[in-house]
């Protein structure tokens, strides 16, 4: 199974890892007139971080053409792609890894890529270009995942 989000492989074309972080909660002390001590008071807005790691793949006949599908599809993920739909850093989006575990309420943080692009002949007429990349994302009001 490849990792989708929305229903959508952007990510699928290589493999990729969802590493989750842990659920942080967010407090505020709060004082009371005439009682001794303070009160932790646990405020709404729960959040988790969790950091995507993987390949992204694109191929094609010539190595200019591998590079031109790489970069489109890095331009589509960052929300630069003029007519592409909605950019992943606006709302809430749906991730399911590759291990088929659903994560919901998520907002894109940040894409970047990791290393240098590396380009490989994988044929006669056949060119592969590969770019490790980590996202961030974060996970509003986070619940068990549903696997």
């Amino acid at each position: 199974m490849s990792l989708t989000i929305d229903g959508s492989t952007l990510f699928g074309t290589g493999p990729a890892v969802v590493t989750p972080g842990p659920v942080l909660r967010q407090y505020r002390d709060a004082l009371y007139p005439g009682l001794v001590g303070q009160t932790r008071l646990h405020l709404r807005g729960d959040v988790r971080k969790l950091v995507q790691t993987g390949l992204l793949v694109a191929s094609s006949t010539t190595l200019a053409l591998a590079c031109t599908a790489l970069y489109e599809l890095i331009n589509v993920i960052e929300g630069h792609d003029i007519g592409a739909t909605t950019p992943l850093c606006m709302g809430t989006h749906v991730l399911i890894d590759d291990d088929g575990v659903t994560w919901s309420n998520l907002t894109l943080d940040t894409v970047e890529l990791t290393d240098r692009v590396i380009y490989v002949q994988t044929g006669a007429s056949a060119w592969t270009a590969r770019a490790p990349y980590r996202a961030v994302w974060t996970q509003l009001n986070p619940e068990e995942p549903e696997e």
